[in-house]
């Protein structure tokens, strides 16, 4: 996974092209996002890249997302 700043910049860009985001370009946002401790920002994006087509790996992230935060409380 590709996490430099300038790669989230240029791929959180890219979602907003007319005809549309791609699920996977949300799925790669979301583990952007968690690199950058925005735990919120990933789970949010996760759920959209679910939204445009299930996957694994969304499903994947998102429960060890809910797995961190069980494990904090």
């Amino acid at each position: 996974w590709m996490v430099r700043p300038e790669w989230r910049d240029l791929l959180e860009a890219s979602l907003l092209d007319p005809a549309g985001p791609s699920w996977y370009a949300w799925l790669h946002v979301g583990v952007m996002r968690l690199e950058a401790f925005d735990e919120a920002g990933a789970a949010e994006a996760w759920r959209e890249s679910l939204r445009l087509r299930p996957s694994a790996w969304a499903e994947r992230n998102l429960a060890r997302a809910r797995q961190n935060v069980d494990d904090v409380s």
